[in-house]
């Protein structure tokens, strides 16, 4: 996603007649920040898992406060993506997907001693 998404600000910046010039140190630092942002992201899942297993929150309120979580991802990702609409999608769209693989993993996984393939 890191290609397509410096040359959609590329773009951008030469669709607003501005030359868009990188220093080595702020391109390691946007990758860099960037990785961190989408590898936290692809945590969801596992984070959701450890708070239905530990028993702190459970499924069924999860899927009860579903849009509730929803706009929570969209203000999330709102903080930590530039002020533009399309990065707020791209990292909005797959923590929404994530969320919902979770949901659908924690139906199997549930709570403790309920998982078959856990043991």
């Amino acid at each position: 996603m890191l290609p397509s998404f410096i040359d959609f600000l590329y773009q951008n910046a030469a669709s607003s007649g501005v030359v868009a010039t990188y220093s080595i140190a702020e391109f390691i630092s946007f990758v860099a920040l960037t990785t961190v942002i989408f590898g936290l992201v692809f945590e969801l899942p596992l984070f959701i898992i450890i708070l239905v297993r530990s028993r702190l929150v459970e499924r069924d309120l999860l899927v009860h406060y579903r849009f509730h979580v929803y706009i929570g991802l969209l203000i999330l990702s709102a903080l930590i993506t530039p002020p533009d609409v399309f990065s707020q999608i791209i990292i909005a769209v797959p923590l929404i997907m994530l969320f919902e693989i979770s949901l659908v993993i924690v139906r199997f996984v549930g709570k403790p001693g309920d998982c078959s393939i856990c043991g």
